[in-house]
């Protein structure tokens, strides 16, 4: 059936964000197509300015009068296996909050106030000055001397960071989490002799949480080399911090945080 889209818009035509027009088209498109598919009649999309944590920046919401996504399904939506009862692969939200972390932003679902369906937002910064845009570059070779573990179930962030790592002078062993973490997997981890273990806290099937627990009971000091990375937007992470004592980074990775956060824990080594 037919879909009628509206557009609401506070936002002032010369207002900008950073990053790729063509990623914004690509992150837009895709829940704006997912809003339509699940739509009884109606789709409002809305683009407002709105500042976070101090900086400047763009909301927007696409929200429909389908049905929503069931409680149960929202703590993986943007997991590429995750879908509901009325058809898609899940793929296109997946791709989505690839988009907006390479962006800078932030994804995120929440029930539909005006039309009762579900609503996602996307929030990116405000594109700064140009006079403003010139940032302290990461020392090369920063991590020079480092041996690091990198944890995480997407192999395009495993393969550019481990690049990235591998230039400031960090040697990285890569590992994807392939079910149950065993004896080999720990001894693929000793080996390193990591100073640091870059660890995901989502890990589709799997918890970095549980990861650590595991590593807590059978290597106890290389549990006291984790620094968890996480994506999860608008989640407080205290209760990891609180649980576990080890530092949370948030995606996508700031290369100066994670020089910081190595340099951290290697002090603690000491």
């Amino acid at each position: 059936p037919p879909v009628d889209v509206q557009l609401l818009t506070t936002v002032a035509e010369n207002t900008t964000v950073a990053g790729r027009a063509s990623f914004l088209r690509r992150a837009v498109g895709n829940l704006l197509r997912n809003a339509c598919r699940h739509a009884r009649s109606h789709v409002r999309v809305g683009v407002y300015v709105e500042a976070r944590v101090g900086r400047a920046g763009i909301r927007i919401a696409v929200e429909d009068d389908g049905f929503g996504v069931a409680q149960a399904l929202r703590a993986n939506l943007f997991h590429p296996t995750v879908h509901g009862d009325h058809g898609g692969s899940g793929l296109g939200l997946a791709s989505a909050a690839w988009v907006v972390a390479q962006l800078g932003g932030e994804i995120g679902y929440r029930d539909g106030e005006e039309l009762g369906g579900g609503c996602f937002e996307i929030w990116l910064p405000a594109s700064e000055p140009r006079w403003r845009q010139r940032r302290p570059r990461v020392a090369d070779k920063a991590l020079a001397g480092h041996s690091l573990v990198l944890v995480d179930d997407d192999p395009s962030i495993l393969r550019v960071f481990t690049q990235l790592l591998g230039q400031m002078g960090a040697r990285v062993l890569p590992l994807i989490p392939a079910g149950a973490y065993d004896d080999i997997w720990l001894d693929a981890v000793a080996r390193v002799r990591p100073d640091a273990i870059l660890l995901d806290l989502d890990l589709g099937a799997q918890d970095g949480l549980q990861i650590w627990e595991w590593l807590h009971q059978e290597a106890p000091e290389l549990a006291e080399r984790v620094v968890f990375v996480s994506g999860a937007i608008g989640q407080s992470l205290d209760h990891v911090m609180d649980r576990t004592g080890r530092p949370v980074i948030g995606k996508p990775l700031d290369l100066a945080q994670v020089v910081r956060a190595v340099e951290k824990v290697t002090l603690e080594e000491r």
